[in-house]
């Protein structure tokens, strides 16, 4: 029913009176439009809240005293239950709800920071906290807070809203993973080892996003002290390998990364140009954690200085070369020293042959049984000699 009378209707132009009902028609159709648009908003930001275990929180700003207590706050259930509550009437809508279970140490930081981003007409400081809430099980857990503030034309705060977040289990993890980075930094100042850390993007080895990381005790290795000296890609390495160990330890290491069936640790031997511009010989021993389809995530491996070893190593190898020489030489000089006293036996032989001859001659043999004593001397020389051959090669081999 229209708001006018008969005789008001009447006394209005019949085009005026159309055109009011026009507008009265678009207002109420606006209105209900509005309405769907709303209730539309009010049903996603329900399924948003309902989908995110974030508490969430939301309050018009008092101008006068924003940091009072009985100030209207809005609570969402999920922000309760973050602490141990259910509803409105054991955790009322007003800002003391929260404030007062802050931590002592954790009050004024949290009041100053929420203060401070309020009255930073500017909008460039953000509220974005960590702190301890008291929880309805009287237990003290982390959590962080983030809010955005809705702002009026000159910067002044009209609304804040955010979000509450648990930290607690997050914060266990960093904590043990500080305590695991901290075994790890002091492990690797007690080895003489030097690793590496690879992270392998799109299980592509040779992917030039690859991240690299070198210990310091890598870099120490070398001869390097700095990143700078040093960079963490694998150029740096691989372009002070020496070439005759270039191919077969890139290759290898390659190898090892696309070998999608094999959990096989990668090892090699070789030799890298360290600062000094010398090559010194090292072990690389390296494994590789894969997805479930073998390609390659992260290779983790540790580089050993075996210079001195390795020159022990060829120092033997050339000794029992040496060694094989020097029998296969006294082998030889046996067979000589053999085939020597062979002749001597029979030089005697003949020498003594030639004597019995002489002797039978009479004085005409006497200058041929002088020849005969002198070949028998030389006999008697060549088998002495040949004896104490025989003793210094018995010496050398044993020895």
């Amino acid at each position: 029913m229209w708001p006018f009378s008969t005789k008001q209707s009447t006394a209005l132009p019949q085009m005026e009176l159309q055109a009011l009902r026009d507008q009265i028609d678009q207002a109420q159709a606006l209105a209900a439009q509005l309405e769907d648009d709303n209730e539309h908003l009010m049903n996603r930001f329900d399924l948003v809240r309902g989908a995110t275990s974030d508490g969430l929180w939301d309050m018009e700003v008092n101008q006068a005293d924003p940091g009072n207590e009985n100030n209207v706050f809005w609570w969402s259930n999920q922000f309760r239950a973050l602490l141990g509550y259910r509803d409105e009437r054991d955790f009322p809508n007003v800002l003391g709800s929260w404030s007062r279970l802050l931590h002592a140490e954790d009050y004024g930081p949290t009041m100053q920071a929420f203060g401070k981003s309020l009255s930073d007409l500017s909008g460039r400081t953000p509220y974005d906290v960590r702190y301890r809430l008291k929880c309805r099980d009287g237990e003290y857990r982390w959590f962080a807070a983030k809010g955005k503030i809705l702002r009026d034309e000159r910067g002044v705060a009209q609304r804040i809203a955010g979000s509450l977040t648990s930290i607690e289990t997050q914060l266990a993890k960093e904590r043990e993973l500080e305590k695991t980075l901290v075994r790890f930094e002091l492990s690797g100042d007690m080895i003489n080892d030097g690793l590496y850390d690879v992270e392998i993007v799109a299980g592509d080895p040779i992917n030039p996003n690859n991240v690299f990381w070198w210990s310091p005790q890598f870099r120490s290795l070398l001869g390097f002290q700095t990143e700078q000296e040093f960079p963490n890609v694998m150029d740096s390495w691989a372009s002070r390998l020496h070439p005759e160990d270039s191919e077969q330890s890139l290759g290898g290491f390659i190898a090892h990364l696309n070998d999608r069936s094999s959990g096989e640790p990668f090892t090699v031997v070789q030799r890298v140009r360290c600062a000094d511009n010398e090559y010194r010989w090292f072990r690389v021993k390296g494994q590789t954690k894969r997805d479930a389809n073998g390609y390659p995530l992260r290779s983790v491996g540790a580089l050993t200085d075996i210079h001195s070893q390795k020159l022990a190593e060829e120092a033997k190898e050339r000794q029992v070369a040496y060694q094989a020489r020097l029998e296969a030489s006294l082998k030889d000089i046996g067979k000589i020293v053999e085939t020597i006293e062979l002749i001597a036996r029979q030089t005697n032989l003949i020498a003594l042959n030639a004597a019995i001859e002489a002797a039978h001659a009479g004085n005409a043999g006497r200058g041929f049984s002088v020849i005969a004593g002198e070949v028998r001397q030389l006999s008697s020389r060549t088998t002495e000699a040949t004896t104490e051959v025989s003793r210094i090669q018995r010496e050398l081999a044993q020895a």
